[in-house]
C-alpha cells in the first residue's frame, strides 16, 4: 500500500497533480513551508502578505541538496509554476524576494495536519483551553510542538 504522508505532504495529490516533483523538491518545499511563518519583513500585495526571504538563507538550511543559489533558484520555479508558492520580487535599492504559499499547498498539506490545526484555532478563538493527550498538554502547547508541519499561513480563512 502507498505511504500517504511524505514530509508532511498528501503521496496521493504529489503523484496526481505534482509529478514533476522529486523528493528533493519536497525537502525544499518543507523547508520553506517550515522557516516563512518565522520570516519577520513581510510586504502586502493585492490583499496577500509575502514574507522575504533570501535563497541563501534557504541554502543554508538545504546543504545536502545543493550548495548552488541557481539550482536552488530552479527548484523554487518549479513550485511558483505550479502554483504552490507565489513570488513578490520588490526593486527598491537592489533585489527582495518574498514569497507566500498558496491554496494549492494548502490542499497538499496531509489532511490530518490541516484539520487538526482548524479544530484548534477554531476552539482557541473561542477561547477555550482543550485539554490533550491526557490531559496535561494545553492547546497553546501543542501549537507550539507542532507547529513546525502544522502551519497554516492565513489565519483569516480558518
Amino acid at each position: 500500500t502507498m505511504k500517504f504522508n511524505i514530509m508532511g505532504f498528501n503521496q496521493e495529490a504529489l503523484v496526481n497533480k505534482y509529478n514533476n516533483l522529486n523528493g528533493n523538491d519536497l525537502i525544499v518545499l518543507r523547508t520553506m513551508v517550515d522557516i516563512l511563518p518565522r520570516m519577520t519583513r513581510t510586504i502586502e500585495v493585492e490583499g496577500k502578505e509575502f514574507k522575504q526571504l533570501t535563497y541563501e538563507l534557504l541554502l543554508e538550511d538545504v546543504p545536502f541538496i545543493t550548495q548552488s543559489v541557481s539550482t536552488l533558484k530552479k527548484v523554487v520555479q518549479k513550485f511558483v509554476d505550479s502554483n504552490l508558492i507565489e513570488r513578490y520580487i520588490l526593486n527598491k535599492g537592489g533585489k527582495f524576494t518574498y514569497f507566500r504559499t498558496t491554496e494549492n499547498l494548502e490542499e497538499l498539506l496531509y489532511k490530518e495536519e490541516v484539520e487538526l490545526v482548524k479544530e484548534v484555532k477554531k476552539r482557541e478563538n473561542k477561547g477555550e483551553k482543550i485539554e490533550v493527550l491526557e490531559g496535561q498538554v494545553t492547546v497553546e502547547e501543542v501549537i507550539k510542538i507542532n507547529g513546525e508541519c502544522l502551519n497554516i499561513h492565513d489565519d483569516r480563512r480558518v
